[in-house]
């Protein structure tokens, strides 16, 4: 998916009236919890190589 694909992905997330709540996870385990729990968009400020280490991927 290109970046614009992505953006573009994102911006329709953005509903009025129901807000956009977006989950930060810390590792591999949080953002799989959190992606099983239906979370629709997943933020996080892990660097992808330390994902990688982790044993996810990206």
């Amino acid at each position: 998916m290109s970046s614009k694909e992505t953006a573009v992905r994102f911006a329709r997330l953005h509903v009025g009236g129901s807000p956009l709540l977006l989950c930060d996870a810390a590792d591999v385990g949080s953002f799989k919890a959190m992606a099983c729990a239906g979370a629709t968009a997943i933020a996080t400020a892990t660097t992808r190589s330390n994902i990688l280490r982790s044993g996810g991927t990206t």
